[in-house]
Order: C-alpha cells, then sequence, then structure tokens
C-alpha cells in the first residue's frame, strides 16, 4: 500500500501553520490576534519537524512544504512591518507639515 504523503501528521500540521499565517495576515491590524497567530504558527514549526523524526513521515515534500512556510512568515511579518513603518513616517510628516 502506497500512503499518501500529503496525509503525514507532520504536513497537517504544515496546513494548520499555514491557516494560522493567514489568519495572522488578516488580523495584522489587531495586534493581539497577530501576536496570538503568528505564535502558535512558530511554535508549530517547532513541532512539526520533531513530529516528523519521531513518527518517520520525512519526505521531499515535507521537507519543501516548512521552508516554503518559514519564507512565508518571514515575508508576512517584513511586509506588516513594512507597512506600520510607512504608516508611521507618514504620521510624522503629517504632524510636522501642519
Amino acid at each position: 500500500m502506497v500512503e499518501n504523503v500529503f496525509l503525514f501528521v507532520p504536513n497537517v500540521i504544515g496546513y494548520v501553520r499555514l491557516v494560522c499565517l493567514l489568519l495572522a495576515w488578516f488580523s495584522f491590524k489587531s495586534p493581539i490576534a497577530f501576536v496570538l497567530f503568528y505564535s502558535i504558527f512558530a511554535i508549530l514549526d517547532a513541532v512539526d519537524g520533531a513530529v516528523a523524526r519521531r513518527l518517520s513521515q520525512t519526505s521531499a515534500f515535507g521537507a519543501f512544504f516548512d521552508i516554503f512556510l518559514d519564507n512565508l512568515g518571514r515575508g508576512l511579518l517584513w511586509t506588516g512591518l513594512f507597512q506600520v513603518r510607512m504608516q508611521l513616517k507618514m504620521h510624522a510628516l503629517d504632524q510636522f507639515c501642519n
């Protein structure tokens, strides 16, 4: 019987990480919700690798998916921080000019 690599437990954890990342993205203007979802995303990053090794469910897809989610998460964080920085600059410019 061929195992379905997409249903390996670490990959299912990865799907949960993806949902948490999307929820963090859509709740970026609410700091508490963002930190909650992004923290869950980050904690599960440590869990999925340990689970993969413990259950011997490592795969090329899982390795790719984990790295993809890590990079997507970093991109979200940097994009959000850039938006906040630009808003602060615009606010400071508005205060200075008025």
